[in-house]
């Protein structure tokens, strides 16, 4: 299962970089490829369609991160990190303050 979040978390990766670079933008992806892109979208099917793409692959990868967060085969305590400075704390000896000679 976990593989196969990895897999398609990167695949997930690659495409919103590409969707990314092809909007239309200064110097994007889009721009250089006009033909191909309104042959294939329209004039104004090409943003529209491609920022609605860029979302849809934005929201995939948001949850995968999450999910893939959650279910990490490699973490082994649920602590955080501030627990484990709180334990660290507690088992270090306490710094002696210099006592003033009188």
């Amino acid at each position: 299962m976990w593989t196969l979040l990895v897999v398609v978390h990167i695949l997930v990766s690659i495409l919103l970089v590409l969707a990314v670079l092809m909007q239309t933008g200064k110097g994007g992806l889009d721009s250089s490829i006009s033909g191909i892109a309104s042959n294939t979208f329209g004039t104004q099917g090409a943003s529209e369609s491609i920022k609605k793409v860029t979302w849809g692959l934005f929201a995939t990868f948001a949850i995968l991160c999450i999910l893939l967060a959650k279910i990490n085969p490699g973490q082994k305590s649920s602590s955080s990190v501030v627990d484990k400075l709180k334990k660290e704390a507690k088992t270090t000896a306490p710094v002696q303050t210099p006592v003033a000679p009188k």
